[in-house]
């Protein structure tokens, strides 16, 4: 009601074409909620129109006596904020180099998240092979409007690539009233560390004066 009808697509699953004297029917739809529709209360009313079959008089009733609502939410959607580490230079081999990404879920409705990842690039291409994450926290869900932290442990590979690595990140999740699936590939902030070749003593020589 109030002029968002519009807003909304209705289906018949169930009507009637008749009701008899001093009975009642129940008409059952179900209801499509358009991607732009307005967040808020929407108050859930009904008109029915027909005709007495005796007498061919029209009969309708544009109000229900007692009427329902539900809350319209902007569905949830997952944005990387931000990738940052602690370190700007690593080796080779090294491991427990902690690394956070922030998600924000940008809609209001709840968004349960099922995947969360960091993406590794050198200037030759790809290199996310190169090493190794554990998550150390992995928050299951975003509240709508809400951000949250997730927190990788990485281990670099003996033989990852040197040089300039950029880290970038990807989530998956979905839309918890309405399961449609929200993803993101790539933070508004990247991170990144240069990686090193491990240091290696080597005794060159030994000798007697």
């Amino acid at each position: 009601t109030g002029g968002v009808q519009e807003q909304f697509v209705l289906n018949d699953n169930i009507k009637h074409l008749t009701i008899a004297g001093g009975s009642s029917e129940t008409f059952v739809y179900s209801i499509g909620v358009n991607e732009t529709a307005l967040s808020g209360i929407v108050t859930i009313n009904g008109s029915v129109n027909g005709t007495d079959l005796n007498s061919g008089y029209i009969t309708t009733d544009n109000t229900s006596e007692i009427t329902d609502q539900f809350l319209v939410w902007r569905s949830a959607t997952l944005s990387i904020y931000s990738i940052t580490s602690e370190n700007n230079s690593v080796s080779t081999g090294q491991n427990s180099l902690y690394v956070t990404m922030v998600v924000r879920n940008e809609g209001d409705a709840t968004a349960g998240v099922y995947g969360a990842g960091l993406n590794f690039t050198a200037a030759t291409g790809t290199v996310t092979g190169e090493y190794a994450l554990q998550g150390m926290s992995n928050p299951l869900s975003i509240a709508g409007g809400m951000s949250e932290t997730y927190i990788f442990s990485v281990a670099v590979g003996g033989g990852a690539t040197a040089g300039r690595i950029t880290i970038d990140g990807s989530v998956s999740g979905s839309d918890l009233n309405s399961g449609y699936g929200t993803t993101d590939e790539s933070s508004i902030v990247t991170g990144g560390w240069t990686v090193q070749r491990k240091a290696v003593l080597s005794i060159i020589s030994v000798r007697t004066d």
